[in-house]
């Protein structure tokens, strides 16, 4: 079986949302970084899951179906990103208004400003977006395929 580039790019794709879910996502100073896994259980067996459709979709070279899993990957991951940030953002508030000119004030600001994005989450957009883009340069081509024939 020879594999066209679309199969493997969609592959690498599904690869990347997968191991995503395992590497670290969001790094909190004085603890260890947490990965998806860590952060929402359910929304990462999710992206494992839909990355494991991914790979049936391709294995079936039914191209068009990566839309669906490309756009769901991608909405996952961009709601678990906001949510974090809502998160941090009302802590933030909270701190502010809950201690006003303590001196705990200042460390618990510096603490959560300390939090910070890990590679993780760009790993599983970098794959939402090839997924999203493998049916889009596959229709292209046959396009072209069909205008120069």
């Amino acid at each position: 079986m020879k594999l066209e580039i679309r199969q493997l790019i969609a592959l690498v794709a599904s690869a990347l949302n997968a191991t995503g879910a395992f590497l670290p996502m969001l790094g909190v100073p004085l603890l260890l970084d947490k990965n998806f896994f860590q952060l929402s259980k359910s929304g990462a067996w999710i992206l494992i899951g839909l990355a494991g459709l991914s790979v049936l979709i391709v294995l079936l070279r039914k191209y068009r179906a990566l839309y669906i899993t490309g756009l769901a990957s991608l909405g996952l991951v961009i709601y678990s990103l906001i949510s974090i940030h809502e998160r941090r953002s009302g802590y933030q508030q909270d701190l502010q208004q809950g201690m006003d000119k303590s001196p705990l004030q200042d460390i618990g600001v510096g603490f959560l400003k300390g939090v910070n994005i890990e590679y993780g989450w760009w790993v599983m957009v970098i794959g939402a977006v090839l997924l999203i883009a493998v049916p889009l340069v596959g229709s292209r081509l046959k396009w072209q395929r069909r205008e120069h024939t």
